[in-house]
């Protein structure tokens, strides 16, 4: 009987690390991790070279899984030329574990060629959050603002969006908190304008605190992949 219900044990849990499994790593578009810097640049933790200056000042400070950046006001990394095949058209989500004080905090952010605001996943100073996706002439496909933020406190954001299935979803410390069906328009491929995470193309919005983990992922995760990344990043 022992025997029998320590085999059913052992199934039971190799069943839940299944349904916990990662999402791939092929499906990373720009990951930092927030554990190196190097000449000015945050190490971007899948290899891509070139990429990741720092303007202003963030240093390395304790997170979540071990370091995190420090970001002061006004502060960013400035993602720069990232293989265009690589942006995302169909899927997205963007994820990150933030710490900030009361205020409206821009986690990242991209604008295209024709001045679009493509992304906007914030934490508002109305201390609600906010996940939006825009496409070519400022055609806003949903915008979410919802939930109640806790100030100081780690926290891990992912906005998740696809318009192969036609939703978008805002999941915060693993939850889902919010989900709406959307038209299913691909967004813009053009970041002509920049990238940046912890401040807006033209300089607002400041992200004033600790990030970690900054994930940008070509797919719509599911709530257990997002769960996993959340918890081991991208794995070995």
């Amino acid at each position: 009987m022992r025997l029998a219900s320590l085999i059913t044990l052992c199934v039971a849990l190799a069943l839940g690390s299944v349904g916990m499994a990662a999402p791939s790593k092929e499906n990373v578009v720009l990951y930092f991790d927030f554990e190196q810097i190097a000449e000015n640049r945050m190490v971007e933790a899948t290899g891509k070279t070139g990429i990741g200056s720092i303007k202003g000042q963030i240093t390395l400070v304790e997170g979540v899984r071990g370091k995190a950046g420090q970001f002061t006001p006004y502060s960013f990394i400035d993602v720069g030329a990232l293989d265009p095949d690589a942006i995302p058209t169909d899927e997205i989500t963007i994820m990150a574990w933030v710490n900030v004080p009361p205020g409206t905090h821009e986690i990242f952010n991209a604008r295209g060629s024709d001045g679009t605001w493509i992304f906007h996943p914030e934490l508002r100073s109305d201390g609600r959050y906010r996940w939006l996706v825009r496409t070519e002439n400022a055609h806003t496909v949903f915008d979410m603002q919802t939930g109640v933020v806790a100030w100081n406190t780690w926290t891990h954001f992912a906005g998740v969006y696809s318009a192969t299935a036609g939703y978008a979803a805002l999941y915060i410390n693993g939850e889902e908190i919010a989900r709406q069906p959307v038209t299913g328009v691909p967004m813009m491929q053009d970041w002509g304008m920049g990238a940046r995470v912890g401040l807006t193309i033209d300089d607002a919005r400041p992200f004033s605190g600790r990030m970690d983990d900054l994930i940008v992922w070509n797919k719509a995760l599911t709530a257990d992949e997002i769960k996993s990344a959340m918890e081991h990043g991208i794995g070995d």
